[in-house]
């Protein structure tokens, strides 16, 4: 890999980020932190899907450590730790999983800069304790950015969409070889790379002790007008194919039919037709 390179890709999202906290201006830091991740894939041994997200964060400068308690509400974190990042990986997550907190976490290296032989925030006043609860949810939704675009990379993203339909069917497909989840490829399909703008998905979250539906995410093309989605509907039984319909109908889908769902013990998921 040319470090000359990727030292310019994470200058120029680091300024970009100096320059927002100055100007309390949002400077295109999405576009930037994606050419970072473009920058160290261009440099991989093995550049396509499924990533190596540990050399990833070996060219990064991280020490990935593997915690051998199981907590659950948290997969990782990355810390300063000597002349060195160390990223703490929690136990018991799942490979799809784990892949992705190392390619966040990997993100996150990035809002740090070598001051002699240490570890430093680039601006302190960007920490998440500087910029309270919001500044803590962009610096998170850039290093989800940072690893979508790694995880599944530009060039090699649009080839296999281009030769797909939209459906659940077709993001499967891509997330099992790329080994991410659904809701990362249909992020990146539909927004970072627009290659399906007539395309909606449900993400309906599951209870995973009752089964019960607990909450309902969209994600639709550019051109899915909001009034005129229509979703299929299920042949779920009781109480979940309730909670589900009714859900679904705040959001302002037409339900319809009675297609099959996709569905794990967390995730179900209802493709718009």
């Amino acid at each position: 890999m040319s470090v000359s390179a990727l030292d310019a890709a994470r200058e120029r999202f680091q300024v970009g980020l100096l320059e927002r906290t100055r100007l309390e201006v949002d400077i295109h830091l999405d576009d930037l932190i994606r050419a970072v991740a473009g920058t160290i894939i261009c440099g991989l041994h093995r550049p396509d899907p499924p990533i190596d997200v540990y050399e990833v964060a070996k060219v990064l400068g991280i020490e990935i450590i593997h915690d051998t308690k199981d907590r659950p509400a948290l997969d990782g974190t990355l810390t300063p730790f000597r002349d060195r990042l160390r990223l703490t990986l929690s136990s018991g997550r799942g490979d799809v999983r784990a892949r992705f907190t190392i390619a966040h976490e990997c993100g996150h290296s990035l809002f740090y800069g070598r001051a002699e032989r240490s570890w430093q925030r680039i601006d302190p006043s960007a920490s998440s304790s500087g910029l309270g609860r919001r500044g803590h949810r962009r610096e998170e939704g850039l290093c989800d950015a940072f690893a979508g675009a790694l995880l599944l990379p530009e060039r090699w993203l649009h080839g296999k969409l281009s030769a797909l339909e939209p459906s659940y069917g077709a993001v499967l497909t891509v997330a099992r070889v790329a080994r991410v989840s659904p809701e990362v490829v249909i992020r990146r399909a539909l927004y970072d790379l627009q290659a399906w703008p007539t395309a909606a998905f449900y993400g309906i979250r599951l209870d995973t002790d009752s089964g019960t539906c607990v909450g309902v995410k969209c994600f639709r093309g550019k051109s899915v007008r909001r009034d005129r989605r229509v979703v299929a509907a299920t042949r779920l039984q009781g109480e979940l194919a309730t909670q589900v319909r009714s859900r679904l109908g705040e959001m302002g889908a037409t339900v319809r039919g009675v297609a099959r769902i996709r569905s794990d013990r967390e995730w179900a998921w209802v493709t718009a037709e």
